[in-house]
């Protein structure tokens, strides 16, 4: 994901936070979602460390992870902090292959590439679609199955979406 940054930034000539914003956040309506929050969200947001090395102190709104600390706070793999509501939002835009009211942020053929396995013959049971990880029972449980898609967020940013048991698309 850190690779997948370096060239979005380096073609784009902008930052990763300013084309997530400007890409999917915004068009969506996700208002509670974003690298490096400001000062106001904090007290909803979980302390998540107290830092000693380097000595950063109880982190709050902070990403944990030191190489995306070492980049400012803003990395393809961390840094991204949000709420439930904005993630249903997300979740119900991949459900409805890339559209949610009317905005359209990813194409049919892209959100099936996020669900297809990448590395799985390679790596049984470490299967990989683009930027999601895939059929992981250890922190998808119930929800698991071939299909179902998720990544982890330490800071508390995680999604499982399993389209097999999602109802029908009302967005």
């Amino acid at each position: 994901m850190l690779s997948v940054q370096l060239v979005l930034e380096k073609v784009t000539g902008r930052g990763l936070d300013d084309l997530v914003r400007e890409g999917i956040t915004e068009p969506l309506g996700m208002r509670d979602t974003a690298y490096d929050p400001p000062p106001s969200w904090r007290p909803r947001i979980a302390a998540t460390a107290d830092a000693h090395r380097p000595a950063r102190g109880l982190l709050r709104g902070s990403v944990h992870d030191a190489n995306a600390w070492a980049l400012g706070g803003v990395a393809g793999h961390a840094g991204l902090f949000s709420t439930v509501d904005d993630l249903a939002v997300l979740a119900q835009t991949l459900l409805n292959g890339g559209t949610y009211r009317g905005h359209r942020i990813l194409s049919r053929r892209a959100v099936a590439l996020l669900e297809r396995d990448r590395t799985g013959r390679r790596f049984p049971g470490h299967d990989h679609g683009l930027g999601f990880e895939l059929d992981q029972g250890w922190y998808m449980g119930g929800l698991t199955s071939p299909r179902t898609l998720g990544h982890t967020g330490f800071t508390g940013t995680s999604l499982v979406i399993d389209p097999r048991h999602a109802p029908s698309p009302s967005c």
